[in-house]
């Protein structure tokens, strides 16, 4: 059958997004985003920490593979960043992705100072800081590393400016190797230690358990507090998706469906 005749059949209208939604604008990744119960206490359990003070720590937020976590920080950085209603309009959320530290030319270590930078220059810019920030890196554009502890300085030292809180989530370290994703991230935890920049881990509960003592005790120690992320029924998803391209459409899968 051809997928014109069962989208006719199924009173749908366009085909869902099945894969990724990371992309996607804010108000279509709202409409794609499957919230049940469990992943909506995570939220709330985050939102409280982070508004009554005791949540502005470093944090690894650890799952099962293909549980949702990545997709759950968009939502995040995407949504909650901007919505009123859950009150993250305080909080800066910036993404940086490990398995992208890679170049024939440059080494991990300068990759992650650019990728460091252009986080604390967007950072400034949604503070109205522009131009504090341009001062500040001038005359150092050669020694990024100093620019970056100039900037650190500043926040530390006026933070009253600052209307919102940095937090940078770190993810897709399952998706690279030990050792380059050990050398990757106590660079970047060394260039940005200072307790006013929240650092957020994302990683597979798997991933952990195949890590080294040392690099374990690392991680335990600089990424202290742990969220278990749950996991999401691969039918809520479907239908989610199903609902939010066709409102009126069929399902055509059963609630058995489930991730092997």
């Amino acid at each position: 059958m051809k997928i014109n005749q069962w989208k006719d059949n199924l009173g749908w209208n366009k085909i869902p997004t099945f894969g990724e939604i990371h992309k996607l604008d804010p108000e279509e990744l709202k409409a794609y985003y499957y919230l049940p119960d469990n992943v909506r206490e995570i939220v709330k359990t985050i939102q409280n920490s982070l508004l009554e003070g005791y949540g502005i720590t470093n944090k690894r937020i650890i799952g099962e593979p293909g549980s949702g976590k990545t997709t759950f920080i968009y939502y995040i950085k995407k949504l909650l960043s901007k919505d009123d209603e859950m009150t993250f309009k305080n909080f800066s959320f910036h993404i940086l992705h490990i398995n992208r530290l890679r170049s024939t030319s440059e080494s991990v270590r300068e990759l992650i100072e650019k990728r460091t930078l252009k986080i604390l220059a967007d950072y400034f810019v949604e503070n109205k800081l522009a131009r504090e920030y341009h001062l500040l890196i001038k005359g150092e554009e050669t020694l990024r590393k100093e620019q970056i502890n100039k900037l650190e300085d500043f926040i530390l030292t006026e933070k009253s400016r600052f209307a919102q809180r940095l937090i940078v989530l770190i993810d897709d370290i399952d998706e690279t190797n030990e050792t380059e994703v050990e050398e990757s991230l106590r660079y970047f935890y060394s260039l940005l230690e200072c307790h006013q920049i929240c650092k957020w881990l994302v990683v597979r509960n798997t991933t952990l358990d195949n890590y080294k003592a040392p690099f374990l005790s690392f991680i335990e120690t600089k990424f202290a507090h742990p969220i278990k992320f749950p996991r999401v029924d691969l039918y809520g998803i479907i239908n989610r998706r199903i609902q939010a391209a066709n409102p009126k459409g069929i399902n055509p899968f059963t609630s058995v469906v489930s991730r092997k």
